[in-house]
């Protein structure tokens, strides 16, 4: 049961409609799809030839293609995820009674993503309408956070995130704003290198609530120790998820790959290219930190 969950306020409303503000707890996830700035910039001005035409297109196709992969992964996926009446994986995280409770209440209440450019934003409030935790919901977006990472970089695509738990307002359907969302930024900003930090309020919440005992959260021990969805540890290895085997040997491999790549390409920097040099340094040190990660698990 959720209590206290949502305060209704009629000194805010909304500029639109005049209507009171609601302001909740919400549930959010910020997912930024890395190295867009790169491959854009050969598209920052009109071609004038047709090789810049050619170049042109190519670069603005490469990037387009990744963003739109990236939305449409989304979509189908919580499409799926929300139209499925039993999800996999949902009774293990739940246990035997907060399942069949979970069922009886229905469908996830009020679910949104926002998509700016190369960036994603998934919400929706702790509680349902029925005053009941959305435990379905929160399994959803972990799942999604663990399906994610190791997906797009078996294809070559850096993706990094957060989630987090937190009071919120929608000041227009769909148009989330409060300091859930500033945390979730600021946390995904703050990830550095392809991973998805969990923030202290979801991670407490779960941990102290959740009826089962957890698999998804545990620290960064290769990096820094913070909380992160830890989708190559023991939920690549929960029953069901053997088909990430073969995802996270292909993304371990990427990791490598970059990380050679971009070690050789520093060296070959002359001393007047500082602000480059810098940029690789930074791409060095990302993927020997995912290197890392990938490593640590994987030989488990």
């Amino acid at each position: 049961m959720v209590s206290n969950n949502r305060h209704t306020s009629p000194e805010a409303q909304t500029p639109e409609a005049g209507q009171p503000l609601s302001f909740e707890y919400y549930v959010a996830g910020c997912f930024d799809l890395l190295g867009q700035e790169d491959r854009l910039r050969d598209v920052r001005s009109l071609p004038s030839s047709e090789e810049e035409e050619h170049r042109f297109m190519a670069a603005f196709r490469d990037t387009v293609d990744a963003v739109c992969g990236f939305r449409q992964w989304f979509n189908e996926y919580f499409s799926r995820y929300i139209d499925t009446p039993c999800p996999p994986q949902l009774e293990q995280f739940l246990g035997p009674s907060q399942f069949k409770e979970t069922l009886e209440v229905g469908q996830i209440d009020r679910m949104k993503l926002q998509a700016f450019s190369d960036t994603i934003i998934v919400f929706f409030p702790l509680g349902n309408s029925f005053k009941k935790v959305q435990w379905g919901a929160i399994h959803a977006v972990l799942c999604a956070c663990a399906l994610l990472i190791p997906e797009f970089l078996a294809k070559g695509i850096p993706i990094r995130g957060a989630v987090e738990l937190g009071l919120g307002v929608e000041i227009s359907d769909g148009d989330l704003y409060g300091a859930v969302l500033s945390e979730t930024v600021r946390l995904e900003k703050n990830a550095g290198y392809p991973r998805i930090l969990a923030g202290k309020a979801l991670v407490d919440f779960v941990r102290n609530n959740a009826p089962a005992p957890q698999y998804w959260f545990e620290k960064d021990d290769t990096c820094d120790d913070r909380f992160i969805v830890d989708y190559a540890g023991k939920f690549s290895r929960q029953p069901g998820n053997a088909f990430l085997k073969g995802a996270l040997t292909k993304a371990q491999q990427y990791a490598h790959t970059e990380l050679a790549r971009h070690k050789q390409e520093l060296g070959r920097f002359a001393p007047d290219e500082l602000d480059r040099s810098k940029k690789k340094e930074k791409l060095v040190d990302y993927y020997q930190k995912l290197t890392r990660y990938l490593d640590s698990r994987l030989c488990k």
